[in-house]
């Protein structure tokens, strides 16, 4: 082997272990992504079948509480001006 081509082969060799060295920090970074990605869907899972629908169910409730204090409200009302001693305007639910 001549001088000449054991320099090209080691520049060679040190390109190559250049480009290694590269590839292999990119796949670092696209694991990481895809565990970042992973984690992410978990989250919305949680979000979409669990955290909203709870959610949901709790304004429901909510609301059906507050049609019922409403009506409760107006029957009371209506008791009070039968006896004729609703002069104030009705009572609201907080």
């Amino acid at each position: 082997f001549s001088s000449a081509s054991v320099d090209r082969v080691a520049e060679s060799f040190e390109e190559e272990l250049l480009a290694l060295v590269r590839y292999a920090e990119a796949d670092v970074r696209i694991r990481r992504v895809g565990g970042e990605i992973q984690r992410t869907a978990r989250r919305v899972n949680a979000l979409r079948y669990a955290v909203i629908p709870a959610l949901d169910r709790e304004v429901r409730r909510i609301a059906a509480v507050l049609r019922e204090q409403e009506r409760e409200g107006h029957t009371q009302l209506k008791h009070l001006k039968r006896r004729g001693g609703a002069t104030a305007a009705p009572l609201r639910a907080a």
